[in-house]
Formats: structure tokens, C-alpha cells, sequence
């Protein structure tokens, strides 16, 4: 199966961890990571964007706001995190 980028926005976590760490992912494979924020970090899984927002809905005691959504193309976007321009253009 061939990965998708996936933007996840988190409650804020107050560190960078790597995303396969912070949400237990079943054995599913993310081929890479970049923080664009506290709370955004774009993830690339071969998960399909339900498993993916219930394997980290699940991380969570309540409701906390959660958002997973699939990136068919390199987001725009300025003044986030060092290098993930960068990143996101390597990567996507």
C-alpha cells in the first residue's frame, strides 16, 4: 500500500515526539514525520484515515479537539517549524 500524507491536528502536546511514540499505531508503518507546530504535524502512513483518527482518538481520556485530514498536495503555508518547508517539499 502506498502511504498518504495525513495534516493531524493535536491538543498541544509540549514536545515533538515522534507521532509512531505519542499514538500507538498497531503495527502500521509511518514512514515519515514533520512537526509543523506544537499541535500540527504532518504524518505519512500507509493507514487509512479512519484507522489513523481512531489509533489516536483512542490516545485521549476525553474530548479533546482532533483533526485528521489526507493532503492530496503540498499545503501552503509560512512561520512554522524550522525545515519543514523544507520537509514538506522533500517529502510530498
Amino acid at each position: 500500500m502506498t502511504a498518504t500524507a495525513y495534516l493531524v491536528v493535536l491538543p498541544a502536546q509540549g514536545k515533538q515526539d515522534d507521532p509512531s511514540e505519542m499514538v500507538k499505531l498497531n503495527g502500521a508503518s509511518i514512514e515519515g514525520y514533520c512537526w509543523l507546530s506544537e499541535q500540527m504535524v504532518i504524518v505519512m502512513t500507509d493507514l487509512s484515515r479512519s484507522k489513523l483518527y481512531h489509533a489516536v482518538k483512542r490516545q485521549f481520556d476525553d474530548d479533546r479537539p482532533l483533526l485528521v485530514a489526507p493532503l492530496s498536495q503540498a499545503p501552503k503555508f509560512k512561520g512554522l517549524a524550522a525545515g519543514s518547508t523544507k520537509w514538506v517539499r522533500q517529502h510530498m
